[in-house]
């Protein structure tokens, strides 16, 4: 079994995201991912019952991923030996163009065109959900002002996970700032049994993560840059 929210997502999340007892194409078969503590695809625990964080390709939050992985890869954790894929990362989606789009029209004009419309349904129509329209027909209607940019930067989010864009993305809504400092969560991966493991716990990290505002927001301006246009001031916090 496993836990109700996994259960009834659009095709995306079980596209993209491998979760305990879910499946998972891999090594050219098809395996149900236990992700449990010290089972298969779980964390690694000592003795003494404390995950091992030493051990390489073990899971940080009870989930794994599963988008771009061919279903040829597998490792063995006994040689230490993997086959792999080589696939061609893309550096720019058109799927990406079509989310840009939406979002400029929507924060130019405060709503979205019919070819904002057209270009979020060709990216609902590819992953097998209904268009946008149809979707929020069903609450009333597509939402308005401040409420419809959540959803856009969620369709975004959605479609471009894992594709290095969000760190960006949170930046330029100036969400950065509040996400970037949250404690990540986890389930609780010492847990064994289904009633222990489901238990929501802060994410075990090896460092600790710090985001200064304002000074992450921005980038560096290179000193060879600043040497120069003497014009040019460096940003906040360099």
């Amino acid at each position: 079994s496993t836990a109700l929210l996994h259960r009834n997502r659009e095709p995306r999340f079980y596209a993209s995201i491998g979760y305990d007892r879910g499946l998972m194409d891999i090594n050219n078969t098809t395996i149900s991912l236990h992700c449990r503590g010290d089972e298969a695809q779980g964390a690694y625990l000592t003795s003494s019952g404390v995950i091992d964080v030493s051990k390489e390709y073990q899971t940080c939050t009870g989930y794994c991923l599963k988008k771009y992985l061919h279903k040829s890869v597998y490792y063995n954790p006994t040689t230490r030996k993997m086959t792999y894929k080589t696939i061609v990362f893309p550096l720019l989606r058109l799927s990406e163009l079509y989310l840009n789009y939406a979002e400029a029209d929507f924060e130019y004009n405060g709503t979205l065109s019919q070819k904002s419309l057209t270009y979020l349904n060709k990216i609902r129509t590819r992953c097998g959900l209904p268009n946008f329209e149809d979707s929020w027909s069903l609450v009333g209607g597509i939402p308005k002002g401040e409420e419809l940019r959540k959803v856009l930067h969620q369709e975004r989010s959605i479609e471009l996970l894992y594709e290095e864009r969000r760190f960006w993305d949170i930046r330029r809504w100036g969400e950065a700032s509040e996400i970037m400092n949250k404690k990540p969560k986890s389930w609780n991966l010492k847990g064994k049994t289904q009633n222990d493991f489901y238990q929501l716990s802060t994410m075990q990290e090896v460092g600790t993560r710090i985001f200064e505002s304002p000074k992450n927001i921005w980038l560096a301006i290179p000193l060879v840059a600043l040497n120069v246009n003497k014009n040019l001031v460096q940003n906040p916090g360099y």
